[in-house]
């Protein structure tokens, strides 16, 4: 009768310890699956939203819900999940989140992995700037020479053009005016040239 009352106490023992054990390993692969996947999850899914949709900081409140739900999807848990707006500085077009999943452990017991991410909308345009395209003309209307130079480049004086009869004085542009070759180009110009 010992014999069986010790084995029932054995028996009773273990599962208690296999019950502990099973309870901190799940807490701990729970804390350590979400604390891996959020971070990802967040990067991937503010990635996505920024690139598919075009959001301004005054619609934090649609960004947000789109948020969220495309998290959810992305963690793929019961997990309760918050995003909190940490900051917002509108001249530099940051908004910082905190976004907290909370979970429930298998002995019951509350948990939650948080994870904080900056936000940067008006992102630069990818299209490159186009380059202006300058024309020097001779006589009026035969092009003697065209470049192509980004906007606030400078450009060069070509070889001065002879005409015969002709001295040639300098260029000037649409206006009349000296081109001063030391200012840069902002758009597209046509320079001609001047005799005397």
């Amino acid at each position: 009768m010992k014999n069986i009352a010790a084995m029932f106490g054995v028996f009773f023992l273990g599962i208690l310890v296999v019950a502990c054990v099973m309870t901190s390993g799940g807490r701990s692969n729970r804390e350590m699956e979400l604390a891996d996947n959020l971070p990802a999850a967040v990067e991937e899914t503010v990635s996505e939203l920024m690139e598919e949709k075009n959001y301004d900081i005054t619609s934090e409140n649609e960004m947000i819900a789109d948020m969220v739900e495309d998290l959810s999807r992305k963690l793929d848990s019961n997990s309760d999940i918050t995003v909190n707006i940490e900051n917002i500085d509108e001249a530099k077009g940051l908004m910082s989140i905190k976004v907290v999943a909370s979970y429930q452990h298998p002995n019951g017991k509350e948990g939650s992995v948080s994870c904080e991410r900056t936000v940067v909308f008006n992102k630069l345009q990818d299209d490159p700037a186009e380059l202006c395209q300058v024309r020097f003309l001779v006589d009026d209307a035969r092009i003697y020479k065209t470049c192509n130079v980004w906007p606030g480049d400078t450009v060069s004086a070509p070889s001065e053009p002879t005409v015969s009869g002709k001295t040639f004085d300098c260029w000037v542009d649409v206006e009349g005016n000296t081109v001063d070759f030391t200012q840069p180009v902002t758009q597209s110009q046509v320079y001609y040239a001047k005799y005397s």
